[in-house]
């Protein structure tokens, strides 16, 4: 091949067979051509001249293939501080003769890869030489037949490489280094040339619990020096102070999309969506501070996370669907309730009557028992 083929861009006012004309957003310079990225309008002009290129016959020469996958599938059009700039994209646009184009097979596709079989390729130079065989009476040209004709080592082109490519279907992904590997290899084999690039899946909003002990823990209350307390459950019944916060949401993280190797988009999914509003009940708001949106209690006293439908809701009343004993309750240690006092009820090892009912009639003050029968 020549070191620099001849260009095919022409003018528009007396455009030849085989040459192409600049569109509006590419600017040739000394240099190469280069995009204006202010003079695109759509996301579909820059991939429409590119179709064009390849499907007229043409290919990119010195492409810039990092810089023209990211004009095709990431860069948004006209967008950003660099809207006004011009980048380099190739050094010209040539001619991919024929017979050029007959050195190229088209890559086996499957499973989001394309592999190429590279393997040499050779031409012959002329027809068969002749050699002088001298004699003692004439001396008449005649063919060697021991001689083979002579080949010549034909390379394949990075360039020619991608234009192929892009019409026999893969438009993203090409690894240009195992390209120029296969090129020079000696024997035949197959490479995986290109794959699909995934989408990366976002993230879905979250609920954060922000004050501590908000739920139940029934384990032992543990006390100084490393000792426990039996009768009592850590967190029996959560206690809250007026304008706390309780949980925090998270918004949910957007997707990044991936591309297929045909260049067709692979969207990331939507990230699941969760709404604050939705978990605040009596006793309880929402806010939105600047850090992010929290549900706060509203009033002080004891919080409740229905199991069902996870609302929050706070209220100066205990429900419970247990009934009242050791078992249950353990030794409490409460404050507020339908009182301004604290009540501390504490059950002894007595099985008189009395004392039980006395320590129900007690505690009646600050719960309200829903099932006794429970």
């Amino acid at each position: 091949m020549p070191q620099h083929p001849e260009s095919a861009i022409g003018n528009l006012a007396d455009l030849q067979d085989g040459q192409i004309a600049l569109t509006r957003f590419i600017v040739q310079r000394d240099a190469g051509l280069y995009v204006s990225l202010s003079r695109l309008e759509s996301a579909t002009d820059f991939p429409e001249f590119v179709n064009r290129v390849f499907t007229s016959g043409l290919y990119f020469r010195a492409l810039d293939y990092p810089r023209f996958l990211s004009l095709l599938y990431d860069d948004p059009v006209g967008v950003g501080k660099n809207a006004g700039e011009e980048v380099f994209l190739a050094a010209d646009i040539t001619s991919f003769r024929p017979e050029r184009q007959a050195l190229y097979q088209a890559p086996l596709i499957e499973n989001g890869e394309a592999a190429y079989l590279f393997e040499p390729r050779y031409r012959e130079e002329g027809g068969d030489p002749a050699f002088v065989e001298q004699g003692e009476s004439l001396a008449q040209p005649v063919p060697d037949r021991r001689h083979q004709p002579a080949e010549t080592r034909v390379y394949l082109d990075v360039d020619e490489f991608i234009a192929s490519a892009w019409t026999k279907g893969v438009r993203f992904g090409i690894d240009l280094a195992v390209v120029r590997e296969g090129i020079e290899l000696d024997k035949p084999e197959r490479r995986v040339i290109a794959r699909s690039r995934p989408c990366v899946p976002g993230k879905d909003a979250e609920i954060v619990e922000q004050a501590p002990g908000l739920r139940r823990n029934n384990a032992p209350r543990r006390l100084l020096g490393d000792r426990v307390d039996l009768r009592q459950f850590e967190t029996r019944y959560p206690q809250v102070a007026a304008g706390i916060r309780l949980v925090k949401k998270t918004p949910r993280t957007p997707g990044l999309d991936g591309w297929d190797i045909s260049g067709e988009p692979l969207p990331a999914p939507l990230p699941k969506d969760c709404d604050l509003e939705s978990l605040a009940g009596p006793g309880t708001r929402v806010n939105q501070e600047a850090d992010g949106e929290y549900l706060l209690a509203s009033v002080c006293g004891f919080l409740n996370i229905d199991r069902r439908s996870n609302q929050f809701s706070v209220a100066d009343k205990i429900v419970s669907h247990e009934g009242v004993s050791v078992r249950t309750t353990g030794d409490l240690l409460l404050t507020g309730g339908s009182t301004s006092s604290t009540a501390r009820s504490r059950r002894s090892g007595s099985s008189s009557v009395a004392a039980s009912r006395l320590m129900l009639t007690f505690l009646a003050t600050s719960f309200r028992v829903a099932d006794w029968s429970a």
